[in-house]
């Protein structure tokens, strides 16, 4: 018959895992201190958001020839050769560009900007 260990003997036995418990609790609060004392020791960074990016968006003959800088007949001859062209609905319809793409083509040097006749 096996007798039963006594109470003392059990609280001995599970003694070093609580004090290695205790040991990495003390531990964990002291590495939670020091990185309190860090943040609050050093200043706040700032990151600047970028600029809002502006959207783009299809103008029309008239706001098209402005920015191209070209009179509206010779857009309306010459836009489909234009980056940024757009006719949605078809042939007769009506026609736009891209005011970013039309944009960039007007601030090319001009003979970069010539369109093939």
């Amino acid at each position: 018959m096996r007798t039963q260990e006594p109470s003392a003997a059990r609280e001995l036995a599970a003694a070093p895992a609580l004090t290695s418990a205790a040991a990495l609790l003390a531990k964990a609060a002291a590495l939670l201190a020091d990185a309190a004392s860090r943040l609050a020791a050093s200043p706040p960074i700032i990151v600047a958001a970028p600029p809002p990016e502006q959207s783009d968006r299809i103008v029309g003959v008239a706001e098209a020839a402005e920015i191209a800088q070209r009179s509206v007949s010779w857009l309306r001859k010459h836009g489909r050769e234009l980056p940024g062209y757009r006719q949605p609905t078809g042939r007769g319809g009506r026609v736009g560009w891209s005011r970013k793409a039309v944009e960039a083509w007007a601030s090319r040097p001009s003979a970069a900007n010539r369109v093939r006749q």
